[in-house]
């Protein structure tokens, strides 16, 4: 099975998330998983763990998947990721 990776950024606006949205439900409707990956960088940002989850949770609103497709958060040093499963294939 073929994965794709999406970076998104703490700082990033909402119409760059939403690009990035269309672009993970492309991934999806070719029935490739995609993992979503948001770094926190040393130094300021190592600290904004709420502020990285809510803006996965704004994220995954743009996308607009059922629950199910999506995968548990998962923290791996200052990296949040989640993988959406994959779509059925177009």
């Amino acid at each position: 099975m073929k994965n794709k990776t999406i970076q998104i950024s703490v700082n990033e606006q909402r119409n760059d998330l939403a690009r990035k949205a269309k672009q993970l439900l492309q991934f999806h409707t070719k029935g490739l998983g995609t993992r979503v990956e948001l770094r926190l960088r040393n130094g300021r940002e190592a600290g904004r763990t709420d502020d990285a989850d809510a803006q996965m949770d704004l994220f995954l609103s743009l996308v607009e998947l059922p629950e199910k497709k999506v995968g548990e958060r998962r923290w791996a040093n200052t990296t949040l990721s989640v993988f959406v499963h994959p779509g059925t294939s177009a």
